[in-house]
């Protein structure tokens, strides 16, 4: 479960950025390692843009980018996605 800030127009974000635009709303999750291996996928490129939570979501995949390096397009990678995807073999 996690907070999920409401945002302007659709783009509500698991990080404020909105400046308390509203109260934030809990919202049910499950990363994208678990669910590739509940349908059984293996996705050859995945995008990223999530309003600034990317590198949250990096490390909710890090399987299957660490197993299958699928294609990545990120919105906003941040230093913090950089050295993450360096140190999986990422170039």
């Amino acid at each position: 479960v996690l907070d999920l800030f409401p945002g302007s127009h659709l783009n509500d974000s698991i990080v404020n950025v909105t400046d308390g635009a509203g109260d934030p709303f809990k919202v049910r999750t499950i990363s994208l390692d678990d669910f590739c291996s509940h349908f059984d996928l293996q996705p050859s490129l995945i995008k990223f843009d999530i309003e600034g939570a990317e590198y949250k979501a990096i490390l909710g995949a890090k399987g299957i980018l660490s197993k299958l390096h699928p294609h990545l397009i990120l919105e906003n990678p941040g230093a913090e996605c950089a050295k993450f995807l360096f140190g999986i073999g990422y170039k």
